[in-house]
């Protein structure tokens, strides 16, 4: 399911990132990559951090939660991660990080129901006593740019 929500949302991302924001065929690959692992970073990071139930908010309610503090550090995390690794204007990252979190976060509300609690987070980054976590989030986003 997830390989597949993958797929179905890298080509839009890319065509948005083209059309929307200016970049070119490359930076938008760039983009997507970024996008991947900047919000692979930030599951790792709120769920080590014990953020669980923020995060389950996050996964559950999409767009919804965007008051939501683990919400904002996916934002601010993504936004600076667009300015630092592709060297685009704020403005631009902020209106880019605007479009990508909700859409992904929505597309992946609208694959599980709204439905993930904590066993299915777990399960879903593979449990961290069967290693790294941020090994097993980024089998969760494999092909996120492909």
């Amino acid at each position: 399911m997830i390989y597949k929500l993958i797929q179905q949302v890298s080509p839009e991302l890319l065509g948005k990132f083209t059309s929307q924001f200016g970049l070119n065929a490359d930076q938008a690959g760039k983009a997507v990559e970024t996008t991947k692992e900047s919000l692979q970073g930030s599951v790792v990071s709120e769920f080590t951090k014990g953020n669980v139930d923020g995060l389950l908010s996050v996964l559950n309610k999409g767009s919804g939660a965007a008051g939501n503090t683990v919400f904002a550090n996916m934002a601010n995390n993504l936004t600076g991660d667009y300015v630092k690794k592709l060297g685009l204007p704020d403005g631009i990252a902020e209106q880019m990080t605007g479009f990508a979190l909700p859409f992904i976060l929505n597309k992946f509300t609208g694959q599980t129901g709204g439905k993930v609690d904590k066993a299915d987070l777990t399960k879903l980054l593979g449990g961290a006593a069967m290693g790294s976590v941020k090994d097993k989030v980024g089998g969760f986003l494999k092909g996120f740019g492909k």
